[in-house]
């Protein structure tokens, strides 16, 4: 959508705009204002003064599939700023050239489209998309760009940037991230990719006298700096799992009671922090150690680390973490451990945790799946599930740059779309922000993992817009 040349008539009703309250979708007729009557003495002679006469002025809307709402290119001409880089539709076309697909932004703008949607909560939205453009072979079309939709502290509807927790807002999904590093709140200062999008901070965590190395160390400074932000929810992680790292126990009263006091001196610390929980993290053969003492003294060992939990944060939502839980028939899913875990702990636990490390070592990137899978798969844990560790590993993609970051994009897609369809997915979380602050570059040395949707000067990639693609699943028309 071009900013269009506005004859010079135009020009008023522009102003008058601009002072017109935002307009609710249903259509009203225009108010008349009452006029305020002058002060006049009680001996004077009462002489009726007629109402001035109000000519209505013209307030440019668009008629969408029976809605009638302001025109943003009117009510908001900001939003289609083509000269400033920082734009909505600038970043978009930036990050499709990054991807080899070279379209104008003034391309771009020519050809949104409106779709008017429904929320889960009954509300009315209008999301103005891009629409797939024949001179490209990429499909850029049904990416939101620009949203109508309710402020959620005035409950005014208003035109603004479509970012990712606004749109997942209308699933009633929250859009979190961990923080990896203090660097990627400076970017946030820069560009607003933290402030913008998440409604939920991230924290990893081990225990008070073992910190998790590849996490900024500095806990308290990194809860600072989001205390600034309007955040709906606080998630940690590895509260319990991670102390027991290599230890032994005669029995299990003395691994409870061990456990119970590492989690107790977090919970003291920082416990009104705390909003979401990971006690224990991937408890499966391939990490070993609490599946080695689960194995050793049985369901009840679970049992009373999370009742202590449920105990001392009644509040808090308690969740069980699993990697690799995305699938169910290829050799190395975790889901069968996953379900026994679940079981276990009925009556303990509110959330199955998903991490979706998508790509994540050469068995990942080959092992194939489908939303239809991650679909069936959300839905068989009988109660709801979170995606708690989302990124992309480029490293063991094929292809160029280009094809990689393409590839990444269509896989976000994937998941985003499946935890929309499931109707039991309430949390996307992405395991890092920006590309060079993501765990596989501090932990595991992969620098050309690229994982993130965000690069390394804080703006979107390709995989952001897919990211919000897919959360417009049930609004258009879709294919897996």
């Amino acid at each position: 959508m071009e900013i269009k040349n506005i004859v010079t008539g135009l020009l008023v009703s522009l102003i008058f705009a601009s002072c017109t309250p935002a307009a609710s979708i249903v259509p009203t007729e225009p108010s008349v204002p009452t006029p305020t009557p002058t002060p006049i003495s009680s001996t004077a002679t009462l002489t009726p003064t007629p109402l001035p006469t109000v000519t209505p002025t013209p307030f440019p809307t668009v008629n969408a599939e029976g809605q009638i709402f302001p025109d943003p290119h009117f009510s908001k001409p900001e939003l289609f700023n083509l000269e400033s880089p920082s734009s909505a539709i600038s970043l978009f076309a930036h990050a499709l050239s990054e991807a080899g697909v070279n379209v104008s932004a003034q391309v771009i703008s020519e050809n949104l489209v409106y779709k008017v949607v429904k929320a889960r909560n009954g509300d009315m939205a209008i999301l103005l998309m891009t629409v797939d453009l024949p001179e490209t072979p990429y499909d850029e079309g049904n990416i939101p760009l620009f949203v109508y939709m309710k402020d959620s502290l005035t409950t005014e509807y208003t035109w603004r940037i479509a970012y990712l927790k606004d749109v997942a807002s209308l699933h009633n999904i929250l859009i979190g991230a961990v923080i990896n590093a203090a660097e990627e709140f400076d970017l946030n200062e820069q560009t607003g990719m933290f402030s913008n999008n998440f409604n939920m901070g991230t924290m990893a965590w081990s225990s008070v006298d073992v910190p998790v190395e590849i996490m900024d160390r500095d806990t308290v400074y990194r809860l600072s700096r989001l205390s600034n932000e309007n955040l709906q929810e606080m998630m940690w992680f590895h509260l319990g799992d991670i102390p027991l790292e290599n230890k032994t126990f005669a029995s299990k009263d003395e691994a409870v009671i061990y456990v119970n006091n590492e989690i107790d001196k977090i919970i003291e610390k920082y416990g009104d922090q705390m909003t979401i929980v990971n006690i224990f993290n991937e408890v499966n053969p391939y990490t070993k150690t609490v599946w080695r003492l689960w194995k050793q003294f049985g369901d009840e060992f679970l049992v009373e680390v999370y009742r202590h939990v449920q105990e001392i944060l009644p509040k808090a939502r308690i969740i069980y973490n699993e990697s690799y839980n995305y699938t169910k028939s290829y050799e190395g899913t975790t889901y069968p451990y996953t379900v026994e875990i679940v079981i276990a702990l009925q009556g303990h636990i509110d959330a199955v945790g998903m991490e979706m490390h998508m790509a994540q070592s050469q068995w990942g990137a080959d092992t194939p799946t489908s939303v239809d899978e991650i679909v069936d798969i959300m839905r068989s844990f009988g109660m709801p599930v979170f995606v708690t560790e989302l990124d992309v590993n480029q490293t063991y993609l094929s292809g160029s740059i280009q094809e990689k970051n393409i590839r990444q994009a269509e896989i976000y897609e994937m998941v985003v779309r499946s935890c929309v369809r499931s109707e039991v997915c309430e949390v996307i979380n992405f395991w890092g922000q920006a590309d060079p602050y993501s765990w596989y570059v501090f932990g595991v040395n992969e620098p050309g993992a690229n994982a993130c949707i965000f690069d390394g000067d804080g703006y979107p990639k390709l995989a952001y817009y897919s990211v919000l693609r897919g959360l417009t699943e049930s609004f258009v028309d879709s294919t897996p």
